[in-house]
Parts: C-alpha cells; sequence; structure tokens
C-alpha cells in the first residue's frame, strides 16, 4: 500500500504515535499487530492496556489477538503478505509467552484489552474503601432517569428552602418546571466536562476568567478565519460590505460594516464586522441554526443593493457580490467557518447573562448531591461517576496517590482506540496515568482514531481532542503523526469519487476550537 512506511514505523516498540486512520483503513489489523510486537518487549502482558470505547470492539480486539496466538501455534498456513506479517508477529508473542511462562493460550484473560468505562470500574476497585462508591455500585444504563431525578428533587427542595439561584434558573426558562429539568439533567449528564469550570465559576474573579476565556476562542477562530480567507474575498468583500452597510438599515448587522477597507482583524472586537459579512453572504437554512451561501437572486435592496439601470454603479455593485458568491460555492470549507462566527458567542457577559450562569452552577451542585444521594440509594451509578471516581483514587501529577504510583510501575504502554471520541475526562485519565513517563524510558503512547467519524458527543466526546493531543501531546507524551491512507474496504473507484467529493465539503485546515478537521483522503 502507499502508506506502507507509516504502517511499519507504527510498529515501532520504542515511539509513541497518533495515527490518523480512516475509515477501511485497516486500523483494528494495525492495533492488533502493535499489541503483538509489544508482548516480547514487556515483561508481564500485564503491562500493555489496550483501551477502546465499546465492548464490541473490545471483545472483537481481544478474540481477535487470541486467535492470531493460537493460530500461530497451531501453524495454520495463512495467504497474502499482511497476514503473514501478523503471523510473524505473533509466533514472537508465542516464543516470549513460553519463555516467561504466561501462559496466554489458557489465560487470555491476562491480555488488557478494556473499554475506557471497564478501566475506570477497575482502577476503584483497588481502592474500594477510599473510593465514596465503596465497592458497592455498579453502572447503570439508564443514566438519564437518574439525572431527570435528580433535577426534579433540586427543583423541590430548592423551591421549598427559597434558593434565589433555583428561582433565577426557573425564571430563565419561562417558569416551566419541566424544561427546568430538562435543562439540569443535561447539564448533570455533562458534568464530567464541566467539572473545573463549577469550580471556578462561583469564586473571586470568574467572571473576568470566563470572559477571558471567551475572548481568546473567538480571536482563535476569527483569526482561522481570516487567514484562511480566499484573496478574491479579501480583496472584494470589504468594498461590497462598505457599499450595502451604506444603504440598509440601521438596525441590520451589516451596517458595522460602514466605511470596512479591509477584511476585519481577528481580534474579538471585529467579531461585529464578521458578523456583518456572514449577514451578506448568508441566509439561514430551514430554520434550525444552519446557514447557506446566498443565492445570486437574493442580493437585493434588504441587503444593500437596490436594483440600478444596465451600466449603473448599483448594477456593477450588485452583479459583483454575485460573481463573488458563485465564486464561493467553490469554497465550502470557508463558508462553513464563517457561518460558525455567526453563532460565536460575545465575549462580554451582560450582568442578566452572568446571573443566569452563576444560578445555574449552584442548581447543578445542588441535583448533583441528589444525584449522588440516589446513586447510594439504589446502588447504581452513571460511567461519568465512575471516570471521576477513578481520576480522584489517581491524584495528581504533583501528588500521585499510591494507586497511581502502582499502575506508573506497572503499565508500559497504552493503546487506545477510536481516541476522536474521548471526553475531556477521559482524556483527564490518560495525562494522570503517564503522568510520570520521561523521555526514552520505554514506555509509549499509540492513539488511533479519524476525527472525521466522531459519534460520541452524547457521552462528551470532543473531536477537538485529539487535535489538541497532535499539537500540543498528552501529558509528558509528544507523539509522532501517522496518517494511514489505502483503503481495503471500498473499490478504488468508489473512493476516488468519494474523495473528490467529500474533499470540498470539509475545512482546509485543523480548527481545534471548534473541532473541525480537514478531509484525509482515502
Amino acid at each position: 500500500p502507499p502508506d506502507q512506511a507509516a504502517r511499519e514505523a507504527a510498529l515501532d516498540p520504542t515511539r509513541s504515535f497518533l495515527v490518523r486512520a480512516p475509515a477501511g483503513s485497516g486500523k483494528t489489523e494495525l492495533l492488533i499487530q502493535r499489541f503483538l510486537r509489544l508482548l516480547p518487549a514487556v515483561p508481564r502482558p500485564e503491562a500493555i492496556v489496550a483501551i477502546t470505547f465499546t465492548r464490541k470492539a473490545a471483545a472483537e480486539m481481544a478474540e481477535r489477538i487470541s486467535d492470531a496466538l493460537r493460530q500461530a501455534a497451531a501453524g495454520e498456513p495463512v495467504a497474502g503478505a499482511h497476514r503473514r506479517h501478523t503471523r510473524a508477529l505473533a509466533e514472537a508473542a508465542l516464543a516470549a509467552d513460553r519463555e516467561r511462562g504466561w501462559g496466554l493460550l489458557d489465560h487470555p484473560g491476562r491480555l488488557r484489552i478494556r473499554t475506557i468505562d471497564a478501566l475506570c470500574l477497575e482502577l476503584v476497585g483497588r481502592l474500594p474503601l477510599l473510593s465514596r462508591l465503596a465497592g458497592a455500585a455498579q453502572p447503570t444504563e439508564e443514566a438519564d432517569r437518574l439525572h431527570r431525578l435528580a433535577a426534579e428533587q433540586a427543583l423541590a427542595s430548592g423551591e421549598a428552602e427559597g434558593d434565589p439561584h433555583v428561582a433565577r434558573l426557573l425564571a430563565h426558562v419561562g417558569g416551566a418546571p419541566e424544561r427546568f429539568v430538562a435543562l439540569v439533567a443535561e447539564l448533570l449528564a455533562r458534568r464530567g466536562q464541566a467539572r473545573e469550570l463549577l469550580g471556578r465559576a462561583s469564586g473571586p474573579g470568574a467572571r473576568r476568567d470566563f470572559e477571558a476565556a471567551l475572548e481568546r476562542l473567538v480571536a482563535r477562530e476569527l483569526a482561522s478565519l481570516a487567514q484562511e480567507a480566499p484573496d478574491a474575498v479579501a480583496q472584494r468583500l470589504p468594498w461590497l460590505a462598505a457599499y450595502a452597510a451604506r444603504r440598509v438599515e440601521p438596525d441590520s448587522p451589516i451596517a458595522a460594516c460602514e466605511g470596512l477597507e479591509a477584511l476585519p482583524g481577528p481580534e474579538a472586537a471585529a467579531l461585529p464586522l464578521w458578523r456583518g459579512l456572514a449577514a451578506l453572504l448568508l441566509v439561514g437554512d430551514g430554520g434550525k441554526g444552519r446557514y447557506r451561501l446566498r443565492r445570486p437572486g437574493g442580493v437585493n435592496r434588504t441587503v444593500g443593493f437596490p436594483p440600478g439601470p444596465r451600466g449603473s454603479r448599483e448594477a456593477a455593485a450588485k452583479a459583483e457580490l454575485q460573481g463573488l458568491l458563485e465564486l464561493l460555492e467553490g469554497h465550502p470549507g470557508w463558508v462553513a467557518r464563517l457561518a460558525l462566527c455567526r453563532d460565536l458567542p460575545e465575549p462580554r457577559y451582560e450582568d442578566a447573562a452572568w446571573s443566569v450562569a452563576e444560578a445555574a452552577v449552584a442548581v447543578v451542585k445542588r441535583a448533583a448531591a441528589h444525584l449522588w444521594l440516589l446513586f447510594r440509594e439504589q446502588g447504581r451509578v452513571d460511567f461519568t461517576e465512575v471516570a471521576l471516581e477513578a481520576i480522584d483514587a489517581l491524584g495528581s501529577s504533583d501528588d500521585p496517590s499510591d494507586l497511581l504510583l502502582a499502575v506508573d510501575a506497572e503499565v508500559r504502554h497504552l493503546l487506545v482506540d477510536e481516541y476522536q471520541d474521548t471526553s475531556r475526562g477521559q482524556q483527564r485519565l490518560l495525562e494522570l496515568l503517564t503522568a510520570g513517563w520521561e523521555p526514552g524510558d520505554g514506555r509509549t503512547l499509540f492513539l488511533v482514531g479519524d476525527p472525521m467519524q466522531s459519534i460520541y458527543r452524547f457521552r462528551e466526546a470532543e473531536v477537538a481532542l485529539f487535535l489538541e493531543a497532535a499539537r500540543e501531546g498528552v501529558g509528558p507524551v509528544r507523539p509522532e503523526r501517522l496518517t494511514l491512507e489505502a483503503n481495503f474496504r471500498s473499490a478504488p473507484e468508489l473512493v476516488a469519487w468519494a474523495n473528490e467529493r467529500l474533499a470540498p465539503l470539509f475545512p482546509a485546515a485543523e480548527e481545534p476550537a471548534a473541532g473541525w478537521v480537514p478531509y484525509t483522503k482515502a
């Protein structure tokens, strides 16, 4: 395959990698090959931990590794260079197994292949007396029911006690209890993602810190928008927007562009100008918060382009904008980024908005207390609680617990499948597990995923983490980047057709803040 060099590099047991593996690229086989390659390099098989996100995927990986070992032991014939390579790796692993007396054929459970939730349960179970779960609670698949019940109890107790925060949030949702419960239940489901924010939102200087964070987010997005603007946009759009700004109603967002001579800068203060440009070029699509390019026929008096006789300035300006809109049909990635700026938050909180934010934080803390009591009463917890308990059990990089020190001594290699579906809490877990690693100490991190396939947003997954890992690493580990390109699942003609049509729909560059990724051709 054209990416053979990347596939060979990925099996180096001394290096850490972040592998971008599109659908059909054989990533599961690559994970299996690396796992087999690592076995001869460790004193015990438990020193290798493979993590994935579903029980089905974990079971499949374990079965395929065990099958590779069994077939190698039986000497079953194999065909194809790829399978022969896997066979050679399995034979080397079996040799290590015999030499060190592991008994993997009889005890395949020694292969530590876990879902992320199972790993968290394993960690919590090793310190039952120190865990608030006390080893009694089990994960539930009905977390939504518990979240809603806790939200209902928070509303009832808050009203009974006259809690002003409950009253403020209830007023914010129009006094509708069902909307209050739905909002608080959703926030409870995401409490792992917002754990740090919940702690900071009520402290001194919280509003200033939050506004500074908003400014950074907005500025980063606007910088990308400006950098990726097509040349024709940079040359023609400013004067067209300034022309339109003098002819629209004063309350139109386009009016902010009066006197514009160049594309706005990336600073958060320029957000109204970018929104004005978006209002000129885009229209709502279906009333669902989506936007699309304005059609040439939609260039009219409403957006500052009144009709004029042929040869007039009005007619020329209108034709110029229509031509620019047609050109932008070929830049869907930039158009999508421009649409996003319409929904970027204001970098400053109005007093009323901050009051609601403070109330929401206080109510979520109240609801979380009710949720914990429900966990104790029913002997069931959600996966978020298990993950939080595991993180707490490990301590911190500056103050590691005995458990973290023990795990640090045990684990030599971590492999993570479907890394694009990682949440902030799970990322924190990986950072803790690798906190004591040092360059050249023989320990490796192997992350595999495809940010174009992220599907676990409902479990707090963030594609941005994949991009951040590529740029900044995970904890002290700075993995090398690899990309798989070969596609073993579809006909070449179909792959080429998909590449040609899908590539223009993706942005030209990565944008961690928005979770956007460029297209990777198969």
